[in-house]
């Protein structure tokens, strides 16, 4: 019974030091996917990668700031005010940001 538990001790603190490694290789890797699919063009394909990332709980300003920006490139406008209002949150006084979203406002 003790090397059960010794083992599962070892699983346990493996994967506190692994599966955060791992998780942030796929969304740094799903974060350069998404900025690939922006720069040829393909927007709505960008924001569904950038959409991903959001759902993993992992997210930052600049996945919702590139989010808005994609949305609105691919027609999005609703979809790109909330990216933006998001991306507000985390950093309220940034000057990009606010431009955008008032110019993605006045489209609207």
């Amino acid at each position: 019974m003790g090397a059960d538990k010794a083992v599962s001790a070892r699983w346990v603190i493996l994967s506190l030091f692994v599966v955060p490694m791992l998780l942030r290789a796929v969304t740094t890797n799903s974060f350069e996917d998404a900025n690939k699919f922006y720069e040829q063009g393909k927007f709505a394909e960008a924001a569904a990668a950038y959409e991903q990332i959001a759902a993993s709980g992992t997210v930052t300003a600049n996945v919702w700031f590139n989010l808005g920006n994609a949305n609105y490139k691919s027609g999005q406008l609703g979809r790109a005010i909330g990216a933006y209002r998001m991306a507000e949150r985390m950093t309220p006084r940034d000057a990009a940001l606010r431009a955008n979203l008032q110019f993605v406002r006045g489209k609207v």
